[in-house]
């Protein structure tokens, strides 16, 4: 079962991981077992997406676009650039095609 919104970091990793410049986030990928820490910069689009979609607790199950950066100090970190897509699921299904391009009756 998916839970209403991603969770949140807890608030003391939160407390040492939000800055001036980048927000964090956990990110549950849908087949991962455990949840990844990732960064959105505060100034990008992405994070107005995120605010815009978790401010009122919806549900939100984006696809993104992150890349995987280091630190000076050679720490890995993730960072969200882009939402690709508000939600994985589709809004509708498109009608299927048959060969010669008309729509096929549906089942």
């Amino acid at each position: 079962m998916r839970s209403q919104r991603p969770p949140a970091p807890p608030a003391q990793r939160a407390a040492n991981t939000e800055n001036e410049h980048f927000s964090s986030f956990l990110l549950q990928p849908p087949l991962a077992a455990t949840p990844q820490l990732a960064f959105v910069r505060k100034t990008s689009e992405a994070f107005k997406t995120f605010q815009a979609a978790l401010g009122g607790g919806g549900l939100f199950t984006p696809v993104l676009e992150v890349v995987k950066r280091k630190t000076a100090a050679g720490e890995s970190y993730f960072e969200v650039l882009t939402v690709a897509a508000t939600d994985w699921l589709p809004a509708e299904q498109p009608a299927a095609r048959s060969e010669a391009g008309t729509a096929l009756p549906a089942p």
